[in-house]
């Protein structure tokens, strides 16, 4: 959110100035000659166009006390600070001036008497000393913007600032830097008030009487009462941090009240909570919600990350690990916690064996603090959240991102997600509620939205996407085991397939528009070389099995893009750190499932021929006729209508490798002769939009993203 810097306000000394001259009824020339500037000089002033200096604000200041005192005003010295702390001056600025000069007057030593009287005491500073590891984040120069910036003389810009986020993020971090800049120490007068939000007795007011006793405020009667009357005074300068604060019950709500309601119009509230969404509806029912600044924390920016990582490590990161080190930063989300907790192991062991343990889900003894932080969030949420989350890890491959009509589609019950995608009733307005759901689960932390990447431009800018916390999916898999259980493989599995066939959304929310001159140039090769190629590994897989290695057709059907030699959409994604949308990844391997089915069927087929043979070698043709026949039919009409069926479908991959930019030769002849052919179809006004998107896709990355693929591998 864009702030303005507070550092100085003359407009707000202005309305203060303004302010004071009414309630005395002078004017411009009464009181410039007892401050010793002019006329327009003072003007300015009250106009706010530029502010004095502190030996001018000085004279001004014993001006006015003089007025007041004649007057028999009542004009205290914390209301002066107020005035004036717009300029950026305090107590001790104006004191420090003051006894520069030499006492000249009666009235110039009562002003001295006055102010030395009204000299702040605040609050002493919570003990809390940042660690060594502290890294500066942009949300902290925010924050801190966000609690010292004012909109009227005496009036706080904002109520209340609310940092959420899910464990371990850098909450408290984040306060305790807060609390400890001096400048925002010199802003609140009164001083800084840090609460527990987790403690609880158990007892009522719990935190109004914690408040009360940090801040030595008298509760001989109801603390409710006593807290009311002193936080709600207007000279009133205080921040208050509750940290941590949990929403667990209803006499907290109701201690929350009594403990914001009251407040003044110069108290900020700062509160770090896990349920942002429902912390936010409370505090609305007592604040204005356009006085309510909200940061929603989740992992910390890679440049951030890296800084912290080097202080771990307590050593600059050497260019030939900053590869390993970001793929580290990213399996973690970038989480603050978790890199302190788990870089140290890179002393020992190095990068490759801590991103292999992350990735394989398991955790060391030294791990248990990130791991009991987390899991204390997880067990605080309720059955119905931890029932949704898990349910998207089981129906997705690799924990996401993923669009809203997936989520509703995994959340949907089983019986009724399938009577939905056979009958074509995943309507849009369902997804709505799964996007809503989604983002609050994202005010806990549990769920992260994610931006498209730049490769993804062809999506809709529109379109969110979400994913589980990277560390949550760690710390869910860590326990429940890397490997589920093969029922629950075998469910998504099929999920998958019913999803993929019935295609209510699948298809044409994963792809813009298939161009059919693509389709017509590069189906039959595609198939015939996957065919081909694919028993040809089967048969050396089998061979290699004895050294250990497996995965052969695996690894070339993600490596190759399903039997495009060359085009490397798999390393593409790997080189950009694109995690590509779980809708596209189910399409990938739903490709590969068709594949390796045909050739099953290519291969069931040949055995029934050579079984025919034999059935005629030994005489029993006459006998097994009819059934024979009519098996060999069968498999060849199975056959052709996976070969049709495949025909189409080899294409799609063959477009995203388009769409994403990747660049080969092979690609590229196949691109050419499509535009093309495209020449003739583009006379055909409904196919004319389909093939616009295939120059547009190529020209796009034949222009700025091969360039950029060429200068980064260069």
């Amino acid at each position: 959110m864009p702030i303005r810097n507070p550092s100085t306000r003359p407009d707000l000394f202005a309305e203060a100035l303004q302010e004071w001259m009414q309630r005395l009824g002078l004017k411009q020339r009464d009181i410039a000659a007892d401050a010793h500037v002019t006329e327009s000089t003072l003007s300015h002033w009250l106009r706010g166009d530029r502010p004095p200096d502190v030996e001018s604000g000085l004279w001004l200041l014993m001006a006015l006390h003089r007025r007041f005192r004649e007057f028999q005003e009542d004009w205290t010295v914390a209301e002066v600070l107020d005035g004036i702390a717009p300029l950026g001056w305090s107590w001790e600025d104006i004191w420090r001036t003051l006894t520069r000069r030499v006492v000249e007057s009666s009235g110039e030593q009562s002003f001295r008497d006055w102010w030395r009287a009204g000299k702040p005491r605040p609050l002493p500073p919570p003990i809390r000393p940042l660690t060594t590891e502290f890294v500066e984040r942009a949300e902290g120069l925010q924050l801190r913007q966000a609690a010292t910036s004012w909109e009227h003389w005496r009036q706080a810009r904002w109520d209340a600032l609310l940092l959420t986020g899910m464990a371990g993020v850098g909450k408290t971090t984040l306060l305790t830097a807060l609390a400890q800049n001096p400048q925002v120490q010199k802003h609140f007068r009164d001083g800084i008030l840090w609460l527990e939000g987790t403690e609880d007795t158990g007892e009522k007011e719990f935190l109004i009487r914690r408040a009360c006793w940090e801040a030595s405020v008298e509760t001989r009667g109801s603390a409710q009462t006593a807290w009311a009357r002193w936080v709600s005074q207007p000279e009133r300068r205080l921040l208050v941090i509750v940290d941590d604060l949990l929403l667990d019950s209803l006499h907290r709500r109701e201690d929350l009240a009594a403990l914001v309601g009251p407040k003044g119009p110069q108290v900020v509230f700062a509160i770090a909570s896990q349920k942002g969404a429902r912390l936010r509806e409370w505090l609305e029912e007592w604040l204005p919600s356009d006085r309510i600044a909200e940061w929603h924390l989740e992992g910390m920016r890679e440049e951030e990350g890296l800084l912290l990582v080097e202080k771990v490590l307590k050593r600059k990161i050497q260019p030939e690990e900053r590869a390993m080190a970001i793929a580290v930063g990213d399996a973690l989300g970038w989480h603050p916690f978790g890199l302190q907790v788990t870089i140290p192991a890179v002393r020992e062991e190095g990068w490759e064996n801590l991103l292999q343990d992350l990735e394989q889900a398991r955790a060391r003894e030294n791990w248990e603090p990130v791991l009991w932080a987390i899991e204390r969030q997880w067990n605080r949420v309720g059955p119905k959240v931890r029932w949704e989350i898990t349910r998207l890890l089981r129906r997705t491959l690799r924990g996401g991102p993923m669009g809203a009509m997936l989520a509703g589609a995994i959340w949907k019950p089983w019986p009724v997600a399938w009577v939905a995608s056979l009958t074509g009733r995943l309507r849009r307005h369902e997804a709505q509620r799964a996007q809503w759901r989604l983002e609050e689960l994202a005010q806990t932390g549990l769920v992260e939205e994610v931006t498209l990447h730049p490769a993804e431009w062809w999506r809709e800018t529109t379109m969110r996407t979400w994913r589980v916390a990277p560390m949550l999916r760690w710390f869910i898999l860590q326990k429940t085991g890397r490997w589920r259980p093969r029922w629950e493989g075998w469910k998504r599995k099929v999920w998958w397939m019913v999803m993929f066939m019935t295609r209510d959304w699948y298809w044409r929310d994963i792809l813009p528009p298939l161009p059919d001159s693509l389709t017509l140039v590069r189906c039959l090769p595609n198939l015939l070389l996957g065919a081909v190629r694919i028993p040809m590994l089967l048969v050396l897989e089998q061979k290699e099995k004895r050294l250990g290695r497996s995965g052969l057709v695996w690894e070339w059907i993600q490596g190759k893009v399903l039997g495009v030699p060359g085009t490397r959409l798999r390393k593409h994604w790997d080189y950009l750190r694109l995690w590509p949308l779980e809708e596209t990844e189910m399409f990938n391997w739903q490709v590969g499932m068709m594949i390796i089915m045909l050739v099953v069927n290519i291969a069931l087929s040949w055995m029934l021929w050579e079984l025919r043979n034999w059935v005629i070698s030994i005489g029993m043709w006459d006998v097994l006729d009819g059934w024979m026949k009519a098996g060999a039919n069968l498999s060849l009409l199975l056959v052709l209508l996976w070969v049709v069926w495949l025909a189409v479908l080899f294409v799609y991959p063959l477009w995203a490798c388009v769409l994403y930019g990747v660049p080969d030769r092979e690609l590229e002849r196949v691109v050419q002769i499509a535009l093309r052919v495209s020449r003739v179809l583009q006379q055909l006004g409904p196919l004319r939009e389909q093939e616009e998107w295939l120059r547009k896709a190529w020209e796009h990355w034949r222009g700025e993203g091969s360039a950029e693929w060429d200068n980064a591998t260069q």
